[in-house]
């Protein structure tokens, strides 16, 4: 920290630790969306005040260290949101589910069997009336899946 001032200013994930035992951990609690901000000022659960300028688009992850000392780090705790879950039972399914997800611009997280989104009442309703089940749970989404370029897909 700079002499004088309270803030951490960050620019980048502190991106190989050598080692954190020993050390004294704090926790930056941030919603699902910041985690792509360019620019975020929060403060640590123990009061620290942080201010994060991202020069890149790499979004920010559950668990990143984004300081660290010899003696503390901190890290991040993406918060727990109310999403909609999806379990489609064939690839037809999967499709519809997500072309109207993506209808609406919504950043959508598969895993395995099931889809989930930040909760969206008309979308909800939307889902229920075109037969599918759709749940209500409270849950972290972690790595929503955006197009941030077409490069991804090449092979």
């Amino acid at each position: 920290m700079a002499p004088g001032t309270d803030m951490l200013h960050i620019e980048k994930v502190v991106s190989n630790p050598f080692s954190l035992t020993g050390k004294e951990k704090d926790v930056l609690d941030i919603e699902w969306y910041e985690t792509e901000k360019h620019l975020l000022r929060r403060s640590t659960r123990s009061g620290k005040e942080v201010a994060i300028r991202k020069n890149n688009r790499i979004p920010l992850e559950d668990g990143d260290v984004i300081w660290m000392d010899d003696s503390a780090y901190i890290c991040i705790n993406i918060l727990p949101c109310e999403c909609i879950v999806i379990r489609p039972a064939n690839m037809y399914e999967m499709g519809v589910v997500c072309f109207e997800i993506g209808n609406r611009h919504i950043p959508v997280c598969i895993e395995e069997n099931r889809v989930s989104v930040a909760y969206e009442g008309a979308l909800f309703t939307l889902l229920e009336r075109g037969g599918f089940t759709p749940e209500i749970v409270e849950k972290k989404l972690l790595k929503p899946l955006r197009l941030l370029s077409r490069a991804m897909f090449k092979g």
